[in-house]
């Protein structure tokens, strides 16, 4: 794998996004979840340590299942990313959108966090 530095960190040169994850009977917010966790696996095998989820993709659920597939990794071993919307950028609202990003995913710290307008 390739690494680029990034301030005082060395990132994978190929990141690993969760918008698309595989799915159940067609349904958006059910993730195939043992097919997600063997990319995942293979991500980490080979060198990925950057992953990219959002608040918004799979109905929410993309969250809930990077952190769960991610849990089994020490927390060191990858860096994390999630966005939230642009219209909430109020203080209490964006306050608000980290928080249940760190809960959803279950690793409490995120590498980086984005407001994005969409």
């Amino acid at each position: 794998m390739i690494y680029k530095r990034f301030q005082d960190i060395q990132l994978s040169a190929l990141g690993f996004g969760t918008m698309r994850l595989p799915i159940k009977n067609g349904v958006y917010s059910d993730i195939d979840e043992q097919a997600a966790a063997e990319m995942f696996d293979y991500a980490i095998t080979n060198g990925v340590n950057y992953f990219d989820t959002a608040w918004g993709y799979h109905d929410g659920q993309s969250e809930i299942v990077t952190g769960k597939l991610l849990s089994k990794y020490p927390r060191a071993k990858y860096y994390l990313a999630s966005k939230f919307p642009i219209w909430t950028r109020l203080k209490k609202y964006s306050k608000n959108n980290c928080k249940n990003a760190a809960w959803n995913t279950s690793t409490f710290t995120f590498s980086t966090t984005y407001a994005r307008r969409i």
